[in-house]
């Protein structure tokens, strides 16, 4: 799967983190998800929801959503995340981000991916 480099940022500050991160894009995924790597940036935001979250076989977790916006390659996308500190990796799935394009098109060959908003 292709991955995007994502600046976060606070919608509500303004705030943005002053790192890049790799996050996977994942077109089975239901939600998008930050890890422990964000812990002390969304301490500043408050949660609106709760979503559980179910990995393979594994059991279920509820984990707080958090409105966030994402900075890929200079384009505000605003989407809602779920937290889980445990989570090893960074995704954007499709609830607020994949379904608010017109096109995502992946080529699993090459591990690129276009996205295309109309």
């Amino acid at each position: 799967m292709p991955y995007l480099n994502v600046i976060v940022k606070n919608p509500e500050t303004g705030e943005t983190d002053k790192n890049t991160s790799q996050f996977l894009v994942d077109t089975g995924a239901s939600v998008s998800i930050i890890n422990s790597r964000y812990e002390s940036f969304i301490q500043k935001i408050k949660p609106y929801d709760s979503f559980k979250i179910q990995y393979g076989n594994g059991g279920l977790k509820n984990c707080p959503m958090y409105h966030v916006a994402a900075i890929i390659k200079g384009i505000e996308f605003n989407i809602s995340v779920a937290y889980d500190a445990e989570c090893p990796f960074l995704l954007l799935g499709h609830f607020e981000f994949m379904e608010r394009n017109s096109y995502t098109i992946f080529d699993s060959y090459s591990s690129r991916l276009q996205i295309i908003r109309l």
